[in-house]
């Protein structure tokens, strides 16, 4: 029966782990630092402010929800996009690419807006990142 209990337990642990690891972002406009990691599913306007700076850790996938953005703002109402004022580090490994995509079931291009980058002074970096359907 220990060994039930304990393996039981195991179990929730690794399924808590496993979920949290996935995060819903319906628009977002960050001001400081923030970190992403994991899986993040978008369906709104992300906005890096000026003199803020969001980093993406390697394997991390941005999905974003095809043809929705909930914040009906940015450049295209119709469709998430992340707008950065000021810093996106998005350094990805060879064996751990960053992707940002689609999360349809049938991704086409299109499925969301764009990356957009405004008033760059530098530290932004996009290294070893997939960008489809866009």
């Amino acid at each position: 029966m220990n060994k039930l209990v304990i393996s039981l337990i195991l179990l929730l642990l690794i399924i808590n782990v496993s979920l949290s690891q996935i995060q819903r972002i319906d628009g977002q406009i960050i001001s400081g630092n923030a970190t992403w990691r994991g899986t993040i599913i978008i369906s709104g306007d992300v906005v890096i402010e000026q003199k803020s700076r969001l980093v993406i850790e390697p394997g991390t996938k941005v999905l974003f929800e095809e043809n929705q953005d909930v914040t009906k703002s940015g450049t295209d109402k119709t469709r998430s996009e992340i707008i950065v004022r000021g810093t996106l580090v998005a350094r990805g490994l060879p064996g751990r690419k960053i992707t940002f995509s689609s999360n349809a079931s049938s991704p086409r291009m299109g499925d969301w807006y764009s990356l957009q980058f405004l008033h760059l002074k530098g530290g932004t970096f996009l290294e070893y990142c997939v960008i489809e359907y866009a």
